[in-house]
């Protein structure tokens, strides 16, 4: 657990469970959907903030080629389901951290042929959780990858949250309707069991409002996520804001989106989630109060 005493904020990560952040919690109010059940469960990670490495969405067919062969990875490919192992933990006067990494073996081989670590640092500043990443490759030959995020926040309903995000196109699969960007979003609630909506060459910041819980909530993000996918499935009062690196499937569809590594090379990036609403406005408030 992270925690910046100043402000009463907490990060839960379990290293064990995908190496992903399980809860964020401000003064006793979370900010994460979690779904203890599905955490115990051997089904993928669908609450928290799952980790996308080396696919972000679904392949077709949960299938690709690759170095010569036909190979399969399911959704969101393998970190998900890793146990990180912990490289250090500490606190400073400015922020509470945690370093973990997971590294290719034999297993994940067979389903990705590449020899690989990857970094993560989760660090605890203000009202922010920050990720900082770096991707390693440890192959003898050019390794190609994409990679993201799956935070899942809580929400009072999805009829009741906006957003504001700038980017180029938007794209709503359910009506194959791909239309300029509006600066500010918001769902049109039909009855549908599940909202999706993909955003390209976001501006590398999102924001959520959302006028039930009062929450306020951004996403940041570094230049190698140009992908913003919004999606929702409402009976479960949650909303993923979420920074890929390349579209669904780019194996088949877009492989000018992939990050390629030359043998030795490493690329880094980062992400924030933010709090903004009453709770963090609050305790500043206090704070200049001196209470």
């Amino acid at each position: 657990m992270l925690e910046n005493e100043d402000n009463g904020l907490t990060a839960v990560i379990l290293p064990a469970c995908g190496g992903m952040l399980v809860s964020l919690n401000m003064q006793g109010q979370e900010y994460l959907y979690s779904d203890v059940a599905n955490l115990l469960s051997e089904e993928r990670p669908k609450c928290g903030m799952p980790i996308l490495f080396p696919i972000c969405g679904r392949l077709k067919e949960d299938s690709y080629f690759e170095s010569g062969e036909i190979r399969h990875m399911g959704i969101h490919g393998l970190a998900q389901y890793a146990v990180w192992e912990v490289m250090s933990a500490g606190e400073s006067e400015e922020n509470s951290y945690a370093k973990l990494r997971f590294c290719s073996d034999e297993r994940t081989k067979k389903l990705y042929p590449y020899e690989f670590c990857v970094d993560l640092e989760y660090k605890l500043v203000g009202n922010s959780l920050y990720v900082f990443q770096t991707y390693h490759n440890q192959s003898e030959v050019t390794m190609r990858f994409s990679f993201g995020f799956h935070p899942y926040f809580c929400i009072s309903e999805l009829k009741s949250v906006e957003f504001q995000i700038s980017a180029d196109e938007l794209w709503i699969p359910s009506k194959k309707l791909r239309i300029p960007a509006p600066g500010r979003f918001a769902f049109e609630i039909d009855g549908s069991s599940e909202y999706g909506a993909m955003f390209f060459n976001a501006s590398q910041r999102v924001s959520l409002w959302d006028r039930g819980s009062g929450h306020r909530l951004e996403v940041s993000f570094s230049p190698e996520f140009p992908y913003h996918l919004l999606w929702s499935r409402p009976e479960n009062h949650f909303v993923c804001m979420e920074p890929w690196s390349a579209p669904a499937d780019a194996f088949h569809t877009a492989p000018e989106t992939l990050t390629s590594l030359e043998p030795g090379q490493k690329t880094t990036a980062c992400i924030g989630l933010h709090i903004l609403d009453s709770a963090s406005e609050n305790h500043e408030k206090k704070r200049r109060r001196g209470l």
